[in-house]
């Protein structure tokens, strides 16, 4: 803090405590040598290695589905991302809207408690139901319909691979009624 050669100004002597070639004038971190202007930064680590005053930041796609954690509103299921065919009225979000999709015009039948059966089935699904008049829709878990044929009104054969399906029964009135199966 002395002008000792009377020149104007302080000697200010640059050291470079961590031995990796950049002076404590420029290196943000000259306690660690890994930490300078010239290192590679690491991404999503919370540390600035290269001095430019933030960690960079890089989407990563941890479940494969084509949607990077920055935009994908569940990266851990993926069937779970902004082009997802969303199924109505299941309780989850699959195009990743903010909301599940619930059918305009259409209501929860409260009385109507229907019986599939079996669950986990190998393709053969059997109803019983309060109601006689009733369209069926089945869905894949992504949200797209699938395939089945009908044995006889009560009776049906999902005509799919193994996995899990939601089957819609929707009534004459608009009401339905949507059950999770596991097809094995």
């Amino acid at each position: 803090g002395i002008d000792e050669n009377c020149d104007g100004q302080d000697l200010i002597q640059v050291i470079d405590n961590d031995g990796d070639g950049f002076a404590n004038d420029v290196d943000c971190n000259d306690g660690d040598a890994s930490i300078n202007s010239s290192a590679t930064e690491i991404p999503n680590n919370g540390i600035d290695e290269n001095c430019d005053g933030q960690d960079l930041i890089q989407a990563i796609d941890n479940d494969g589905d084509g949607f990077a954690n920055d935009v994908d509103c569940n990266d851990g299921d993926a069937s779970i991302n902004s082009s997802a065919t969303e199924i109505p009225n299941n309780g989850i979000d699959e195009n990743c809207d903010g909301q599940d999709l619930n059918t305009t015009g259409i209501n929860e039948l409260s009385s109507f408690k229907p019986y599939v059966f079996p669950n986990p089935t190998s393709g053969i699904i059997n109803f019983d139901y309060s109601i006689s008049d009733f369209t069926i829709i089945i869905y894949d878990a992504i949200g797209r319909k699938v395939n089945f044929s009908s044995i006889d009104k009560d009776t049906i054969d999902i005509n799919e691979k193994p996995g899990i399906y939601f089957i819609t029964l929707i009534s004459k009135n608009s009401e339905f009624k949507t059950i999770k199966i596991t097809k094995i």
